[in-house]
């Protein structure tokens, strides 16, 4: 059943990843209209070449837009605006690096990324098999800011060119105020959205004029969140104890409480995220008239455990559905249970003497066991968050005599503060 469960939870998240995620944007047609409406956003890694779009979001009329009809967009907190550009298209991983003195450019229509908007220079990223960064000054055209990587023949090594830092101090150069920090931070400064992005919104800001727009480069974002909830839980021994073997506690509900913080990224992988968190919860197992029978006699047995568990965990979830105000996941989760046991008394009441005996910390009982569980929940208006999470493994009791089989249910609600 644990390896059919975890087959499952694979088998679902490969399945769903084509699903539609439509939320609030506009278009701007080529003709000038603009319509605001629902765009099926994919959390592009590579820039889309295509779109769905519906003015209602609970309508099945379904238009689909390419940059022959429209000249901008705007969906999710980024902007998309179509040009007519050219890319070098020489690879830059270390595996397929073309020789030194190779060239290869290629035209495209796409719809650009806007990074930033500012007096001196706009900014805009392309990304196919690797990143394109563009800047535009005031002649309005798009001009690749270049970076090389390629294989020196001569010199047997790779060599790497970052012309797009001289391309950059050429208009910083202009401005009425040179700025020595800037030139640094942009001579040591890779190809890369967060680092270019960052320094041509200072280039802009050295104008003294507001800088309008500078997009969220930040891809993952955290979420804090508490919570409560109620746990369902038993315990079954096994082995050769003469009074635990076969052994099992009823059915047990716990009241508990919890906090975690979740990590999750708003473009790109938006689908996955992941949680650390601690939960505490205290339960006791206990059950009466337990009768061993043996040569010398009936016993009954009274046993009782009482139980205070601190649990920190780590899961990760994949977002099944993905609305703006609805989210469906489920997901596997790692936890540790450091657990303390104020009662672990067993007392035998003999059929041969009317004195019972009585044992305290009659099990050794493991004071730290993991636990693996399968976690599945939704969350309501992007704050509520109803899940549910059911036992896969976990044991605390191993030893050459007896084992035992702790399996727990929970219900939770946990509030994001965003």
């Amino acid at each position: 059943m644990k390896r059919i469960a975890l087959l499952f939870l694979l088998g679902l998240c490969l399945q769903v990843s084509a699903q539609k995620n439509y939320q609030r944007g506009l278009v701007v047609l080529t003709n000038g209209d603009t319509l605001k409406g629902w765009i099926d956003y994919r959390n592009w890694h590579v820039n889309p070449t295509s779109f769905g779009f519906k003015q209602d979001s609970l309508g099945d009329n379904v238009r689909q837009f390419t940059t022959t009809d429209i000249s901008f967009f705007q969906v999710a907190g980024d902007k998309y605006l179509k040009a007519f550009i050219t890319k070098d298209m020489l690879p830059v991983d270390f595996g397929n690096l073309a020789s030194d003195s190779a060239e290869n450019q290629q035209t495209d229509t796409a719809f650009l990324r806007v990074l930033v908007e500012g007096p001196v220079l706009n900014l805009y990223e392309v990304y196919d098999f690797k990143p394109h960064y563009y800047i535009q000054d005031s002649t309005k055209s798009y001009r690749e800011l270049t970076y090389k990587c390629s294989w020196d023949e001569v010199n047997n090594r790779v060599k790497t060119r970052n012309y797009f830092h001289s391309e950059l101090i050429a208009y910083l150069t202009l401005q009425p105020r040179y700025d020595k920090k800037l030139t640094h931070q942009i001579e040591h400064m890779g190809y890369t959205d967060k680092e270019i992005a960052k320094a041509v919104a200072a280039l802009n800001g050295l104008t003294g004029q507001s800088v309008p727009y500078v997009s969220n480069n930040n891809k993952k974002s955290l979420s804090f969140y508490a919570g409560a909830g109620a746990i369902y839980s038993t315990m079954t021994f096994s082995g050769d104890d003469p009074y635990l073997k076969a052994f099992d506690f009823d059915w047990k509900t716990t009241p508990a409480i919890m906090a975690g913080v979740e990590l999750f990224s708003v473009r790109n992988f938006s689908e996955l995220s992941f949680r650390l968190e601690v939960a505490y919860s205290s339960i006791g197992y206990k059950t009466d008239n337990l009768v061993k029978r043996s040569g010398s006699g009936t016993d009954t047995v009274h046993y009782e455990i009482k139980q205070r568990n601190f649990t920190p965990s780590a899961t990760v979830l994949y977002h099944i559905v993905r609305k703006e105000k609805f989210r469906y996941y489920i997901g596997a989760q790692f936890a540790v249970n450091i657990s303390r046991y104020p009662a672990n008394a067993l007392t035998a009441k003999h059929q041969y003497t009317t004195y019972p005996s009585k044992i305290d910390n009659y099990l050794q009982i493991n004071n730290d066991w993991p636990v693996v569980n399968i976690k599945t929940g939704a969350i309501i208006n992007r704050r509520w968050d109803v899940s549910i999470t059911a036992n896969v493994w976990g044991s605390s009791v191993k030893t050459d005599l007896m084992h035992n089989t702790v399996k727990q249910y929970a219900l939770w609600l946990a509030y994001h503060f965003l």
